[in-house]
């Protein structure tokens, strides 16, 4: 039977938010009617509010925590105290986990890494965004070189990395030594098209 760890943002309402958080909570309305899926355990950092819960538990196979994250030095200190608390919670359960999914090339994606190698199962990463590009337009050297080193350290480290953008494999496989999964957009191309946008200026 498979258990599955998942850190994501997340709703612990289970509400739509938009974004990631979105995402994750699709990929956990499917995974529950695998057959072979035991559990499904969603971690969620917080570092602008308290939001330290108890686990909540949904339909005996969804449970959400949410705890609270780091609120400073962050990048500095690599994210290492969150991957403490988190591996503090993973050591609290009765069932372990036997894949661990993070999303994104970021903070959840080295908490997935890290705590894959130390619990010896498989990551998988699923790749939102481009830290990479958007790291290069921080005034912050420091931190652009940070935020790349991360995504550098997650990508290398996965055993398996999804992709939402095929153009994002040409740019990053070469980092990548686990296998690449491309899943297609579901968004239809016209809605991408500059053609058919209603108010045709320099700003979309």
């Amino acid at each position: 039977m498979i258990n599955v760890l998942i850190l994501s943002p997340y709703n612990r309402a289970g509400q739509h938010l938009g974004g990631v958080s979105t995402v994750t909570q699709y990929l956990v309305e499917n995974l529950k009617n695998v057959q072979d899926v035991n559990s499904i355990k969603i971690v969620s950092l917080s570092s602008h509010t308290n939001n330290n819960s108890n686990e909540k538990i949904y339909n005996n196979i969804i449970s959400i925590k949410n705890i609270n994250g780091q609120k400073r030095f962050t990048l500095l200190s690599n994210n290492y105290f969150d991957t403490i608390k988190i591996k503090n919670y993973v050591r609290s359960l009765n069932i372990k986990p036997t894949i661990i999914h993070g999303q994104g090339a970021s903070s959840y994606g080295l908490h997935a890494v890290r705590l894959a190698k130390w619990l010896n199962i498989p990551s998988v990463i699923t790749i939102h965004g481009m830290v990479d590009i958007e790291a290069n337009l921080y005034r912050d050297k420091l931190r652009a070189l940070l935020v790349k080193r991360m995504m550098n350290y997650v990508l290398s480290n996965a055993n398996s990395v999804i992709f939402t953008a095929p153009y994002r494999v040409d740019q990053l496989k070469k980092i990548i030594n686990g296998k690449i999964y491309v899943l297609e957009n579901a968004i239809s191309d016209i809605y991408f098209q500059r053609d058919n946008i209603e108010f045709r200026d320099d700003k979309i």
